[in-house]
């Protein structure tokens, strides 16, 4: 066996809740999605939850994006330090079991991390992520559905570069449908 991939997909059943969470939420379905995640945003190596604010923020006001902030399953850090950064209309998965937390990144239409596990999880759901890293971490490859944005630190990894990244992977992630043919 070559393939060293997980063979992990969200029970129907899930994704369906999910879908039922974006709709209650005032999804019109059809739109961007994008996942917000960092697991500890007290940690001072991860990227600031303030950054992760202001690109959710970006997103929602230039990509019409719905954004959703999620926590690490059973854990409210993150929604609660981010709350105040996010644009109306953002989604709070706090707390959330792991099966809902894989069934909202297997949704996302872009997952923005600084947590090298939910990058590669994203990967193996085929779902474009965008990763922040720093130089002593042991990043993945990048490909076209998984770009990594490296600094020193990880603090000093700019909002403009993680927005350029994420518009970009965004933009091409959405081309292939505009010339298919039904």
């Amino acid at each position: 066996m070559d393939d060293a991939r997980l063979a992990i997909t969200p029970p129907v059943e899930e994704d369906a809740r999910f879908e039922h969470r974006l709709a209650s939420s005032g999804s019109r379905g059809g739109e961007l999605i994008v996942l917000l995640y960092a697991s500890n945003p007290e940690n001072r190596h991860g990227w600031p939850v303030e950054a992760f604010g202001e690109i959710g923020r970006r997103l929602a006001n230039n990509f019409n994006a719905r954004i959703i902030a999620a926590d690490e399953p059973s854990d409210y850090a993150f929604t609660g330090a981010v709350g105040a950064w996010l644009p109306p209309g953002s989604i709070k998965l706090a707390q959330p079991r792991a099966i809902e937390l894989l069934a909202a990144i297997a949704r996302a239409s872009i997952v923005i991390t600084d947590e090298q596990a939910i990058a590669q999880i994203a990967s193996e759901l085929s779902t474009p992520v965008m990763e922040i890293a720093d130089t002593i971490s042991t990043a993945a490859a990048s490909s076209t559905t998984h770009r990594i944005a490296q600094g020193s630190s990880r603090r000093r990894v700019s909002t403009d570069e993680v927005y350029e990244i994420a518009g970009q992977m965004i933009q091409e992630s959405r081309s292939p449908s505009l010339f298919q043919r039904p």
